[in-house]
């Protein structure tokens, strides 16, 4: 049995982490560097998550939440305020919304 922790722990924290990567370099042009002290991951990591050298599922979910209203909502909110110290806010209330949670759901 799949414990729904090991779920967010696996899939959708990175998938998280990966979506905001991508906005932070391509919206806010932070360099890789910069957007990997701030998602707390290493440049390498966000090397892997801009080129897709990450796993299928997360990489098929990161595309999933760049779609998803919610996210693009709040995504933008935390954009335009540019405060980065929001961002484990952002991260929290995007995986206590069942709604957000269960639309990316990998079965």
């Amino acid at each position: 049995m799949k414990l729904y922790c090991d779920d967010e722990v696996k899939n959708l924290l990175p998938s998280i982490k990966g979506a905001i990567c991508e906005d932070l370099i391509f919206k806010m042009n932070y360099s890789q560097k910069k957007a990997a002290d701030i998602l707390g991951i290493t440049q390498p990591m966000v090397n892997k998550y801009l080129h897709h050298k990450y796993s299928f599922s997360i990489e098929n979910t990161i595309s999933m939440i760049r779609k998803n209203k919610r996210y693009i909502e709040m995504m933008g909110k935390f954009l335009k305020q540019d405060k980065i110290e929001n961002l484990d806010l952002l991260i929290n209330s995007l995986l206590s919304d069942k709604d957000f949670v269960d639309g990316l759901r990998i079965e």
